[in-house]
């Protein structure tokens, strides 16, 4: 059975990389439109010309990215929950294509501009804007549950999904505060589930407020030693908060849970760096790479501990690599930066 990302799963990403996108481009919140292929074994999806302004979503299937149409050997190889398009992480080159190597489902996310709707989209986007009432009702509704709660406590457990559904609807909507009042209630009713907790830390992260992100992700320790996600997603508010030790032990634990994490074992390598030790950074990220995680960032910071290591050379080599792979101005300017200080170093001189 092939794993497929849930409704809530596919949404959640969407919504983190939509803003995201925003962001970046100073933007507003403008109207986003979703459209949903289905691919059979060698389909190509999509070249990637000038349709693919917004983003990609594998939800099912394995999706390998050929660097032209006509090429043998794939970059990289996309599994359900990765994205790809403008600005994003996974890399597509400007005459790459994307084939469908098993049965798979990928949803497109554009952008509407006003001049490019059609009347029925132009509706739609206006139905959509009164979300607060909405909300009303959603809140409404855990008020309710919360009440049939005191006379049901037995049905705690099994009536949790009700509020889980509901946080995870609010935040695709953009509405944190509806969210997180949703997932507070869902974990009180299921303390013994770490789905909850491991939501609201996510949300903590996106405030920029660690310390509820980690008293989160502490609670899903409890509530579940044996989550993967729990260890690894407290590892990484350690890390951000200096504690590189203390998330050595976190991602630890996540390998030890799911020795074939990809994100652990790039968190852990990373963690390794910030204490110096860049040999075993090295054959993390290498392992990390054999699991399908060729981004950039990778091959920079295996250049940076290649050089650390005595080694110019290859570490040139990936950097320029990395420099190649890059796909948005941020992370050029980085690797550009990285690469003239090593090579500044590499003829003895300083640059500040």
């Amino acid at each position: 059975m092939q794993k497929r990302l849930s409704q809530s799963e596919a949404n959640r990403i969407i919504s983190r990389s939509v803003r995201q996108y925003e962001t970046r481009q100073g933007q507003g919140a403008p109207a986003w439109r979703v459209r949903r292929q289905t691919y059979e074994p060698g389909d190509s999806a999509l070249l990637t010309d000038a349709r693919v302004r917004g983003l990609g979503l594998v939800i099912q299937g394995h999706v390998a990215v050929f660097p032209t149409p006509r090429a043998a050997s794939p970059l990289v190889v996309l599994t359900p929950g990765m994205t790809f398009g403008q600005r994003e992480t996974a890399f597509v080159p400007a005459q790459g294509t994307l084939k469908a190597l098993t049965p798979s489902e990928i949803w497109f996310v554009e952008q509407l501009s006003a001049a490019g709707r059609s009347p029925s989209e132009r509706l739609e986007v206006k139905a959509a804007a009164p979300i607060y009432r909405w909300c009303v009702v959603a809140i409404m509704v855990l008020v309710a549950l919360a009440a049939l709660l005191v006379t049901l406590p037995a049905a705690q457990a099994e009536l949790s999904a009700l509020p889980l559904g509901i946080g995870d609807w609010c935040h695709a909507q953009g509405h944190r505060w509806c969210a997180a009042q949703a997932w507070t209630l869902a974990g009180k009713m299921a303390p013994r589930d770490a789905t909850a907790d491991l939501a609201l830390g996510a949300l903590a992260m996106e405030r920029g407020d660690l310390d509820s992100a980690q008293r989160s992700f502490e609670r899903a320790c409890d509530a579940e030693p044996t989550s993967p996600a729990a260890h690894n997603n407290l590892g990484v508010v350690l890390y951000r908060r200096g504690q590189a030790a203390e998330a050595v032990l976190a991602f630890r634990r996540a390998l030890a849970l799911d020795p074939g994490s990809a994100a652990a074992l790039r968190n852990l390598a990373d963690a390794f760096m910030s204490l110096e030790m860049y040999r075993d950074a090295l054959d993390l990220y290498q392992h990390a790479r054999a699991l399908g995680v060729k981004d950039s960032d990778i091959l920079a910071n295996m250049g940076v501990a290649h050089y650390q290591l005595g080694e110019p050379g290859l570490a040139a080599e990936l950097m320029h690599w990395a420099l190649a792979l890059a796909v948005d101005d941020e992370t050029r300017s980085n690797i550009d930066r990285s690469l003239a200080a090593l090579e500044a170093a590499a003829a003895g001189l300083h640059v500040p």
